[in-house]
C-alpha cells in the first residue's frame, strides 16, 4: 500500500491461500491485526479504490504542470518516462552534464537527482529524474519553468539532442 503502512494485498486463487499465508509468516513475522482489519474493511467500502481515482488525477494534474514547460526544450532535452509513475526524466544534450545542472538548480530552490545516481555500470547518462510525488501543481510548474531557464542559460547548450 504504502512504505509507511508496510502493508499491501494480493488478490489469488483459495487453493493457494495456505503457501502464500505460510511464505508470508516467514518472510516478516505477518502484519498485526489492526493494521490487516484497517485494510481489509477500507477495500470492502471501495475506499482503496475512490483514493487511487483521486490520487491518480491529482497526480495527472501535477504531471502536467511540472511537463509543461519542458516539453519543447529541444535540442537542448527531451522529456522521458512521463506515461507513469511520479518521476519523469529529462535526457539531456550530450555537452550538458547533468551533475553541474544539478547543483545549479539546488542553489534555485529545486531539488532533482541526475540518473547517474541510479546506475551502476556503464556510461553514465545525461539525464536528470524529476519526482514530483510531494509537490503541488503550482510548485511543479515554477520547478519546471525554473529548470528550463537554467537549461537556456547554460553555456555551451547548443548541442542537439540525439534520442537514443
Amino acid at each position: 500500500m504504502t512504505p509507511a503502512v508496510r502493508t499491501g494485498f494480493l488478490l489469488a486463487s483459495s487453493a493457494l491461500m495456505p503457501a502464500l499465508v505460510r511464505a508470508r509468516l516467514l518472510l516478516d513475522g505477518g502484519h498485526p491485526l489492526p493494521v490487516q482489519r484497517a485494510l481489509t474493511h477500507l477495500l470492502m467500502r471501495g475506499e482503496v479504490d475512490r483514493h487511487v481515482r483521486r490520487t491518480r488525477r491529482w497526480h495527472a494534474q501535477v504531471r502536467a504542470a511540472l511537463t509543461r514547460d519542458l516539453t519543447d526544450l529541444a535540442p537542448l532535452a527531451h522529456l522521458g518516462g512521463i506515461e507513469a509513475g511520479l518521476h519523469v526524466c529529462l535526457h539531456l544534450a550530450p555537452k550538458l552534464n547533468a551533475g553541474e545542472l544539478t547543483r545549479r538548480l539546488a542553489a534555485r530552490g529545486v531539488f532533482i537527482s541526475p540518473l547517474a545516481s541510479y546506475t551502476f555500470a556503464g556510461q553514465e547518462p545525461q539525464a536528470l529524474l524529476l519526482g514530483y510525488a510531494g509537490l503541488t501543481a503550482a510548485q511543479a510548474r515554477a520547478g519546471g519553468q525554473e529548470i528550463a531557464r537554467t537549461l537556456h542559460a547554460t553555456p555551451g547548450c547548443s548541442a542537439p539532442y540525439e534520442q537514443a
